[in-house]
């Protein structure tokens, strides 16, 4: 179960250091090119407006791996829901993305965000598919760990 609290934590912390990697980045690339990469405001959007989504994953998760040693079947419970919650909000992230750079802009509508190529979805999606990639890996530790019973 040790390894299954460890990898439910990371999965836990990575919508937080994601987003404080983010700020940094975007605080040094605005002051060293005075300009934003459109990646990188779109990222700071997702932070201010999103970020607020991940906290119930993230105590779901942090419960459930705290859960492991005393009720490890409510752990696992908390942490599949924890984990569940997290890759939905990933996958819904990366599908926004992706909607919003295919479909064309309704020139009455004003936006808040830059208009991605398809490069710049990449790039903004990415740390998104790799939270998803590290949910998926999470789910299957938790589901192969032995339950202490």
């Amino acid at each position: 179960m040790d390894r299954a609290k460890r990898c439910t934590l990371w999965v836990a912390a990575a919508p937080i250091a994601f987003a404080i990697g983010l700020v940094l980045f975007a605080f040094f690339e605005s002051v060293a090119l005075n300009w934003m990469p459109s990646f990188a405001a779109y990222w700071l959007f997702q932070v201010v407006f999103l970020g607020v989504l991940f906290v119930p994953g993230i105590a779901l998760l942090t419960i459930g791996a705290y859960l492991f040693e005393s009720r490890p079947r409510a752990g696992r419970v908390i942490a599949a829901l924890g984990l569940i919650w997290t890759s939905m909000l990933a996958a819904l992230n990366v599908y926004f993305t992706f909607e919003q750079t295919f479909t064309d802009p309704n020139p009455h509508e004003p936006s808040f965000l830059p208009r991605l190529s398809i490069l710049e979805a990449t790039i903004t999606s990415a740390p998104f598919v790799l939270l998803i990639l590290g949910t998926i890996h999470a789910a299957r530790v938790i589901r192969s760990a032995p339950s202490a019973s």
